[in-house]
């Protein structure tokens, strides 16, 4: 049952060893190819799709971190639910394990060369985490109402 969220783990850690200048120039590309994606039949000018693509790639960063935890608690949720009946406590101890992986995972990159610790960045894993928790809350909700049974 932990082997999709271990594995999901792993690439949280591959991502995150990654030197600042790799990270940098991955997320660059990342936003480039979406501005071109989104601006395909636009009038603009490379350069101009370049100039947006460096303004919005800090964003793009932050949704990427929000991303991966959203789908880390998902992936806990799944299999830590297998053990704990209770929906609230199975909630609860997948965010305490987000959190406590956010925080090994700036430490961790408190250790790659031009990565820093940042309290921001355990700010958005956790914001993350916490919609995705909000939105399963909602999902099971919803189709307890409707007479359909989730765990």
């Amino acid at each position: 049952m932990f082997i999709p969220a271990i594995i999901w783990m792993y690439v949280i850690y591959a991502l995150s060893d990654k030197t600042a200048v790799k990270s940098s120039i991955q997320s660059e590309t990342l936003a480039l190819r979406l501005v071109r994606l989104v601006t395909r039949f636009s009038s603009m000018t490379d350069g101009d799709k370049v100039q947006l693509s460096l303004i919005l790639e800090p964003y793009i960063r932050d949704i990427a971190h929000m991303a991966e935890y959203a789908i880390l608690f998902i992936l806990l949720y799944i299999a830590v639910r297998a053990f704990i009946s209770c929906r609230y406590r199975t909630l609860l101890l997948s965010l305490a394990v987000c959190f406590l992986y956010a925080c090994t995972d700036e430490i961790h990159q408190y250790f790659v060369p031009g990565r820093a610790f940042e309290l921001m960045d355990i700010g958005l894993d956790i914001l993350g985490a916490g919609i995705s928790a909000v939105l399963l809350l909602l999902l099971i909700t919803k189709h307890q109402k409707s007479g359909i049974t989730l765990k």
